[in-house]
């Protein structure tokens, strides 16, 4: 399976699909002075289909007005074995925020009540899989206010 994540904000039908080096806005949201500007309102969504290997992301997504990331809920289609499933989200490069999809579960929520401002840019890694059978088709979900 090729290297791709997916980030497709709920509302607006704004996808973003990027192949670790590039970027294809396939539906932008209003035209703002530097280009496509997303709505207010966006649930970002990290997807990682197939069998989970470590991951370190490379995929942003830009923010372009000041907003609360309130939780970040990750969820698995199958559930690691042996260990958890851990993901981490970062802010501008920096730890956000933490999920842990404990052994035998398919879903987690973290708060994490983080402030971001124009320009400012999360992104997600695939810390650990699982042991015995790694987690498999992981769905990241920000909720932003």
């Amino acid at each position: 399976m090729a290297d791709t994540i997916i980030v497709t904000p709920i509302t607006n039908n704004l996808t973003v699909t990027q192949q670790v080096t590039t970027a294809t806005l396939t539906s932008p949201g209003p035209q703002g002075a530097t280009g496509p500007q997303g709505s207010p309102g966006l649930t970002p969504v990290f997807s990682r289909q197939d069998v989970l290997t470590p991951y370190v992301g490379g995929s942003r997504f830009y923010f372009d007005t000041s907003r609360t990331i309130t939780t970040i809920r990750a969820s698995v289609g199958t559930a690691p074995q042996g260990a958890p499933v851990v993901v981490t989200v970062y802010k501008n490069g920096a730890t956000m925020g933490t999920v842990t999809i404990p052994a035998n579960s398919n879903t987690a929520t973290t708060t994490v009540n983080a402030s971001v401002v124009a320009n400012d840019y999360v992104t997600v890694s695939i810390v650990s899989v699982g042991s015995t059978t790694a987690g498999s088709d992981l769905t990241v979900i920000l909720n932003i206010n």
